[in-house]
């Protein structure tokens, strides 16, 4: 019996003694950092927060030449791309078929104003629905007719405005109907930002933006936003308000209505401030934390006080100065 209860003792001890040296090494494993672990002092630098957002090139001024009846286009004076002026032939439209055109309308004129005459001699006998009917054909038929008379009067088609031609330019021989040229004032793009509404309170004139157009490769420009659009927008089920900047430095040719472009929206900016890696922290339910450096080698976890969390790291605003050695990362 001594000797059950002299092994039963020893196990104990060895288990107590196994459990602490585990112990140990678990808390010293949690602080220790080998020394080929990367360290940091904290750094005096300019950090900032953004919004990013699609954008595309869009003209803010821009004018139609359009007509309102089908007419055989006969000449074409303009191509994508030219710079027209106020007043410029854009094109030209068959005189010809204008006035066949307006001939036939005068005609259905005529023979509606005559049936309404003929029924009016019999008016009180007709049902309210024909009478209607009847008025109508010829209002109709007038209406036909003064749409085909101006339209022959602009069988030829003028520039409305300075500017610049873009789109698809009609061919010689096809029917002239709807919007047929469009002219925008190249001075007048902008981009437009689609900002997620969850964003917009951010978000304000006077920004500053950086800009990265698609086709231009990674070069980088920058711009501030000239207006927000107070209404917001629904696009693929998100909502989304729109942003109007101005890109700045960007050469003119290179410039065409339509381009994309990626944006980041400066919504906060400080200076100079302490700055360190946002890998070098970690957030808990208490707070921000980092590894600190202690005297005796062992980096023991300490709580800061965060200012900003910016794209390029975070602001520290108390619990780290600049002589302060932290882990690179937590």
């Amino acid at each position: 019996m001594k000797k059950a209860t002299l092994y039963t003792l020893i196990a104990l001890c060895v288990v107590g003694a196994v459990w602490g040296v585990l112990f140990v090494s678990h808390k010293r494993t949690q602080n220790i950092v080998s020394a080929e672990t990367p360290t940091i002092r904290p750094t005096y630098a300019a950090v900032q927060r953004t919004v990013t957002a699609d954008a595309t090139l869009r003209a803010q001024r821009a004018a139609v030449v359009e007509s309102e009846v089908p007419l055989r286009i006969t000449s074409v004076s303009v191509a994508t791309g030219d710079y027209v002026t106020a007043g410029q032939i854009i094109l030209r439209t068959d005189i010809r078929e204008a006035a066949e055109r307006v001939a036939q309308y005068e005609e259905a004129v005529r023979q509606a104003e005559a049936a309404e005459q003929r029924a009016r001699r019999h008016w009180e006998r007709l049902k309210p629905e024909d009478r209607t009917r009847l008025v109508s054909a010829s209002e109709q038929a007038r209406s036909a007719a003064r749409a085909a008379k101006i339209a022959a009067s602009k069988s030829v088609l003028r520039a409305p405005m300075d500017g610049l031609v873009v789109g698809d330019v009609p061919d010689i021989g096809a029917l002239a109907r709807g919007v047929l040229v469009r002219i925008i004032d190249p001075s007048s793009l902008m981009l437009e930002a689609l900002v997620p509404e969850v964003d917009s309170g951010e978000i304000s004139r006077g920004q500053q933006v950086r800009i990265v157009f698609d086709a231009l490769g990674n070069q980088e420009f920058f711009g501030t936003i000239e207006s927000v659009e107070p209404s917001v927008i629904q696009r693929q089920n998100s909502s989304y308000v729109i942003a109007r900047i101005v890109a700045n430095g960007i050469p003119h040719e290179v410039l065409r209505e339509g381009l994309s472009a990626d944006v980041w929206i400066v919504v906060e900016r400080r200076e100079r401030s302490l700055r360190i890696p946002r890998e070098s922290a970690q957030r808990r339910d208490d707070g921000w934390y980092v590894r600190v450096r202690t005297e005796d080698g062992l980096f023991q976890p300490q709580r800061i006080e965060v200012e900003m969390v910016g794209d390029d790291g975070i602001v520290v605003r108390s619990g780290l100065d600049e002589d302060t050695v932290i882990a690179q990362r937590w």
